[in-house]
């Protein structure tokens, strides 16, 4: 994801700066990456078979690192995942959820212009 938002600002030409919330956990892994990611991004080109080093320039802190019951947005985020996850694999223990009826619940909420996928997500293999 943040490899993204870099190249997509960094196609663009643009100043823009971004600061990444969050939720608690994993933070020690998710720090270490950021801050090499930061110095060294190889990121392999699509028309040549050379690889470039793009670092994220873009990124202007360490992520913030915020438990997700005290973030409206996070629970939201939390929200969506939940129902894009209940696409591709049912929840055993979950079952009373709708889980397939979620996603068509937030359609008209969720910004799918990022990705031609029916859904506007970004499948990684």
């Amino acid at each position: 994801m943040l490899n993204r938002y870099n190249v997509m600002w960094h196609k663009q030409g643009t100043e823009n700066r971004a600061v990444v919330i969050h939720d608690d956990g994993a933070e020690p892994s998710v720090r270490l990456v950021v801050r090499r990611l930061r110095e060294y991004n190889w990121i392999a080109s699509q028309k040549k078979r050379l690889s470039q080093n793009i670092p994220l320039k873009y990124i202007l802190e360490d992520p913030l690192f915020v438990p997700s019951r005290h973030n409206w947005f996070l629970q939201v985020c939390d929200i969506v995942c939940y129902a894009l996850r209940g696409q591709y694999q049912s929840f055993g223990k979950l079952h009373s959820f709708p889980q397939k009826d979620l996603l068509g619940e937030l359609d008209n909420v969720l910004m799918k212009e990022a990705s031609s996928h029916p859904l506007g997500v970004i499948e990684i293999p």
